[in-house]
């Protein structure tokens, strides 16, 4: 069963440097302009999106605690996770560790993951 737990701090506010719409649930990072992204590949990501929007829209991004991620390939439960060229969560293999996944996910599926301060 995925669940996930937030605290206020752990959520920040922000302007969409892309269309975000439809990506709930997928890693982002910052531009130097401080907008959203998708990240990709192996990218130190600021946080997962918490509520989508559009192109100059505002968005929320999760950074701290328990968040849901999509998964971008099966997931064990435990694995530690990193960003894949989709903004979605997959195993750990050279990128930047994200978190560790809390459930078995397959493609595409939501899970829980404690993210990585």
């Amino acid at each position: 069963m995925a669940y996930e737990r937030m605290i206020g701090a752990f959520q920040h506010a922000g302007y969409a440097g892309v269309d975000l719409t439809g990506k709930l649930h997928k890693f982002v990072k910052q531009q130097a302009d401080n907008r959203f992204i998708l990240g990709v590949a192996g990218d130190a990501c600021f946080g997962v999106v918490w509520e989508e929007g559009p192109l100059n829209g505002p968005v929320t991004v999760q950074f701290g605690g328990v968040a849901k991620v999509k998964c971008g390939a099966a997931i064990n439960a435990g694995a530690e996770v990193q960003c894949d060229a989709n903004g979605d969560a997959i195993t750990l293999a050279a990128g930047k560790k994200m978190g560790k996944a809390m459930e078995t996910g397959a493609l595409n599926q939501i899970i829980p993951i404690e993210l990585t301060p």
